[in-house]
Parts: structure tokens; sequence; C-alpha cells
């Protein structure tokens, strides 16, 4: 039983790294409280999804976001038993986004931050 909590400890902060990066934002500060609390209102409403990415986060794909947003919900579940393995969290993330340079070369800026390295 030991083990099973720390494996489900780290999908946990799985997804919290997850969301930290895609938001910009640390798990918790004083000014804007607990990142899971804030972003679970905009997680699993696709009109709203788009509220938890960083501002500075210039170029993402909508369908790249909602397979981020999915995996996160799937770590940061409270019921322990519906959070799922680390292989097939990584598993999803691989088959459902295209991290190819193509991809992320969609706007004719994206070029011109990729040379500069931004």
């Amino acid at each position: 039983m030991e083990g099973r909590l720390d494996v489900q400890g780290n999908i946990y902060a799985f997804g919290i790294l997850l969301l930290e990066i895609v938001s910009g934002r640390p798990p918790y500060c004083k000014e804007k409280g607990c990142l899971v609390e804030w972003a679970n209102e905009f997680l699993e409403i696709p009109d709203v999804m788009s509220y938890v990415v960083d501002r500075e986060l210039k170029h993402f794909r909508y369908e790249d976001l909602k397979e981020i947003c999915e995996v996160v919900n799937l770590c940061i579940h409270p019921n322990l038993s519906r959070r799922t393995t680390m292989r097939e969290l990584c598993s999803t993330l691989e088959n459902g986004i295209d991290t190819s340079i193509s991809a992320k070369m969609k706007s004719s800026l994206a070029w011109a931050e990729h040379a500069l390295g931004l």
C-alpha cells in the first residue's frame, strides 16, 4: 500500500507540473492561492479551458491544450482510484499531441520566434 501511495503522489505531482508549465503559475502563492483550486474551474469546460494558459505562451494548439488538460484532470483527481498509470498518461500525451516542428510552425511569426530561440 505504501508503494501505491508514492506512485499516486508522483502522478499527482506530474499533473501539477504540467499545470505549472501551461499556466506559468506556481502551485501556491499568497496573491493567487492554490493553483489546483484556481484551475479546476477552467480545466473541464472547453469554452474556458484556454484561460488556464499563461499569457506569455503565444502559440499553442487548442487540441493540444485539450489533451494536456485531460491528463492534468486524470492526475489531480481527488479519487485515487480514478487516477491512471504514468504509462497511460504518457501514451495519451505522445499520441494526442503533435510535437513535430511543422505543428509548431503554423504561424508565420512562429518561424521567427523559433529562429530567435523565443
